[in-house]
C-alpha cells in the first residue's frame, strides 16, 4: 500500500517514467529487491493499479449485465472512479495518461452497442456508435470535473446527472422553452 501511495503522490510532480525505482523505494521503506519481486518498474507498478480500477469495474459491470439499464452502468464506472479516486486524479493531471479514460470510456462500449442493437434494430450501426461516443465523452468529461471538484458530490448523484443528460441532454438543464426559442419556434 505503501509503494502505491507513494508512486502516486510522486506522479504529482513528475511523469512515471522519471521516477526511478530507487526513489520509490526509498520513500516507502523497502529494500528494492523486495519491489522487484512484485514489480518491473513504476510503469508496471501504475499498470497494476490501473488493472485494478479496470478489475472493479468490470466485476460491477458483470453483476449488472442482466438488468442493461443505462443508469447501472453509469453508476458502475462512476462508483470504480470514486473507489480509485486518488489514482484518477493522478490520470487526469498533468502527468496523467491521457489514454487511461479513453480506456475506461470503451470498457462498457461493447456491452452497450449489443444491447442497443438488440433494443432498436432500426437503428444503424453507426449511429448507435455516434450515439455511444457522444454519452461517454460528456460522462467522462463530468467525471473529470467531479475530480477536478475533489469529488464533493457523492457517486449516485453524478450517475444521476450524467444519465439525465445522456437521456434528456441540454433540455434536462434548460429546460424545453430555452432549446425551442433557439431553433426560432
Amino acid at each position: 500500500m505503501a509503494l502505491r501511495h507513494n508512486l502516486l503522490h510522486l506522479l504529482e510532480t513528475q511523469p512515471v517514467n522519471k521516477i526511478s525505482v530507487s526513489e520509490l523505494c526509498a520513500l516507502s521503506d523497502i529494500n528494492r529487491s523486495t519491489f522487484y519481486k512484485y514489480y518491473n518498474d513504476p510503469m508496471d507498478l501504475l499498470k497494476h493499479i490501473e488493472n485494478g480500477l479496470f478489475g472493479d469495474l468490470e466485476n460491477y459491470l458483470t453483476r449488472i449485465r442482466e438488468t442493461q439499464s443505462l443508469y447501472e452502468t453509469i453508476l458502475a464506472i462512476v462508483r470504480s472512479v470514486y473507489n480509485h479516486k486518488d489514482f484518477c486524479k493522478i490520470q487526469l493531471g498533468f502527468h496523467g495518461d491521457s489514454d487511461f479514460f479513453k480506456k475506461m470510456m470503451y470498457l462498457a462500449h461493447d456491452r452497450n452497442l449489443d444491447a442497443w442493437q438488440k433494443r432498436y434494430p432500426h437503428i444503424a450501426v453507426p449511429q448507435l456508435e455516434y450515439l455511444y461516443t457522444f454519452m461517454a465523452k460528456g460522462g467522462m468529461g463530468i467525471i473529470e470535473q467531479w475530480a477536478g471538484n475533489g469529488f464533493s458530490e457523492p457517486p449516485d448523484y453524478i450517475a444521476h446527472l450524467i444519465e439525465a443528460f445522456c437521456l434528456d441532454g441540454t433540455r434536462a438543464l434548460l429546460g424545453p422553452d430555452i432549446i425551442d426559442k433557439s431553433r426560432g419556434s
